[in-house]
């Protein structure tokens, strides 16, 4: 049974709130789980990744336009550059 996309789009945030990487993180829960799809939901982790970087970037371009603060600029900053690569 494939994992569910919740449970992907969990990992890919996860591991770019905490600067975990995935590769790291789904073979550990895999096992945990007893799940044999380790590759499979480590491809399915890594392509949500890029959309876990827009999501990011919209939230610190609120930020900063709700509280001007510096560092919500300067996060959007780089997570722009990054995107377009």
């Amino acid at each position: 049974m494939p994992a569910p996309v919740i449970l992907i789009l969990t990992f890919a945030l996860f591991c770019r709130a905490n600067g975990w990487l995935p590769h790291t993180v789904v073979p550990r829960y895999c096992a945990l789980r007893q799940l044999k799809s380790v590759n499979v939901i480590l491809a399915r982790v890594n392509a949500w990744l890029p959309f876990t970087d827009y999501l990011a970037l919209c939230w610190y371009e609120v930020g900063a336009n709700l509280y001007g603060l510096p560092a919500y600029n300067q996060a959007a900053d780089v997570l722009y550059q990054q995107l377009s690569e």
